[in-house]
């Protein structure tokens, strides 16, 4: 019990951090630094989303088989959300005219 409180206060602040260290050219301590940042600059709005990222997956936890789908579709929701909070372009590919 005395480390489920913290763990889940960490888990909640440091919630963009894995999106921070897929960066090109991130270190560790740099996607620590940016992941925070993002989440500070967006309190708010992160601790919503968070909020609601947990009763998607409790719902979907009730049926095992919704986890399948859930868990791609929330991690993409996430990475949006931290491109988002970190005020970076959402770009998914740009494919060339006349191809």
């Amino acid at each position: 019990m005395m480390c489920t409180i913290p763990g889940l206060i960490a888990m909640v602040l440091l919630m963009y951090v894995p999106f921070a260290a897929v960066e090109p050219g991130n270190t560790i301590a740099e996607a620590f630094i940016r992941g925070w940042q993002a989440f500070v600059d967006n309190l708010g709005k992160s601790i919503g989303l968070w909020l609601l990222v947990a009763v998607v997956y409790f719902v979907a936890y009730l049926t095992y088989f919704g986890l399948l789908l859930v868990c791609p579709v929330v991690q993409l929701i996430m990475m949006v959300a931290y491109l988002m909070c970190a005020r970076r372009p959402i770009a998914l590919g740009v494919i060339p005219a006349g191809t």
